[in-house]
């Protein structure tokens, strides 16, 4: 359903940049608006495939990282403290 909304959005932004142009001849501004209404989900899903990719590679760090912080909470005498 997001691919949906989203691609509902960039045939938004598409027509709105499209219904400024009033000449035969599209002006660099309107180029540039129309490239970043394409390329604004590519670089949204690479932004998230680098997150995904950094969360995969610090899966073992964090399961590490519980471990020890299992073996350090045995060992507290929580009547002592």
């Amino acid at each position: 359903m997001d691919a949906v909304i989203a691609f509902k959005a960039q045939v938004a932004g598409i027509y709105s940049v499209m219904a400024k142009d009033t000449q035969e001849n599209i002006e660099n501004l309107l180029i540039a608006q129309l490239n970043d209404v394409a390329y604004k989900t590519i670089r949204k899903q690479g932004l998230k495939k680098k997150l995904d990719e950094r969360a995969i590679k610090n899966e073992d760090f964090f399961k590490k990282l519980d471990v020890q912080l299992e073996q350090a909470h045995k060992k507290i005498d929580f009547n002592k403290v």
